[in-house]
This record gives structure tokens, C-alpha cells and sequence, in this order.
């Protein structure tokens, strides 16, 4: 069972990360496998708040609208992931 599930939030862990191509080939299949991990060793109802399922590119959408979609993935999620990747500090 996995701890903490009385919690009531939307999404267990809020996952974002830069967009760049490079930081997409290194990060996503990184937090691919921490999802798989999870699921693997139990926990059968992870919901992950992904920026690449909920706000998809982003393109056409104004910077308020994607920040509040983001307020809500964190606002609505018991832990967030961080995966940093070497461009990080660029993006």
C-alpha cells in the first residue's frame, strides 16, 4: 500500500522539466523509469502530474495561462520530483 494515501490530492508527484531538445532525450525517460520503479514495486495508483500531458508545448498558450496550470499541478500534487539535467541553469 502506498504511504501517505489519505492525503487527497489530484496527483502524487508533479514532474517538469525543460523542453530543450537535449534535456527531453536525457530527463523524460529518466522520469519515465522512476514511474515504472514505482510501479514495479507496488504501487499500482501513481498519478504523475507531467507538463508534457497537461500543458502539452505550450505553444499558443499565454505565460499566465501556463503558469496557472503549472500552480495547479503543484498545488494539487503531494510530492514533487525534481530531475535536473546540465542545461537546468540555462532554461
Amino acid at each position: 500500500m502506498w504511504p501517505f494515501r489519505r492525503c487527497k490530492k489530484k496527483w502524487d508527484t508533479f514532474i517538469i522539466y525543460s523542453h530543450r531538445e537535449s534535456e527531453v532525450r536525457a530527463i523524460k525517460p529518466l522520469a519515465d523509469a522512476y514511474e515504472q520503479a514505482l510501479k514495479s514495486r507496488g504501487v499500482s495508483s501513481f498519478y504523475v502530474w507531467y507538463d508534457g500531458a497537461e500543458i502539452g508545448s505550450g505553444r499558443g498558450e499565454s505565460k499566465a495561462e501556463l503558469a496557472s496550470k503549472i500552480k495547479d499541478g503543484l498545488d494539487n500534487s503531494r510530492f514533487t520530483s525534481v530531475f535536473l539535467s546540465p542545461e537546468y541553469c540555462g532554461s
